[in-house]
């Protein structure tokens, strides 16, 4: 397992309440993420399920099954954001979805999953 994460002490118990923090303030209180990457799967919620988005290499977004984190469930397929992966905050690997603006960047949704999950 990896080291924990320096700012793991700041993160809040129930993750949800991290939607909305700009990202000024996660860098400020939780440290900067081990990896960060522009985002290309989207999750739209569906009925019963979510369909699933990717951006394949030509850059078409198409729907696809897979399983493991979705992407973000707010945004529409092609909506630009960034995932922030912060890989040990309590023994989990947490993926926080930040978009919008520059200097307009927040967190608008997150998935958590156990470090060493295989997807």
């Amino acid at each position: 397992m990896p080291p924990e994460h320096p700012g793991a002490a700041g993160f809040p118990q129930d993750g949800r309440t991290l939607v909305g923090w700009s990202a000024a303030r996660i860098l400020e209180e939780l440290g900067a993420p081990e990896s960060r990457h522009a985002g290309n799967s989207w999750s739209v919620p569906e009925g019963w399920r979510n369909r699933t988005y990717s951006r394949q290499a030509d850059g078409q977004i198409q729907e696809m099954q897979w399983f493991g984190p979705k992407g973000p469930r707010v945004l529409q397929p092609g909506d630009p954001y960034e995932t922030w992966r912060y890989e040990n905050v309590r023994s989990c690997v947490w993926l926080l979805y930040v978009a919008g603006k520059p200097a307009e960047e927040a967190v608008v949704d997150l998935d958590v999953y156990p470090v060493g999950a295989i997807f």
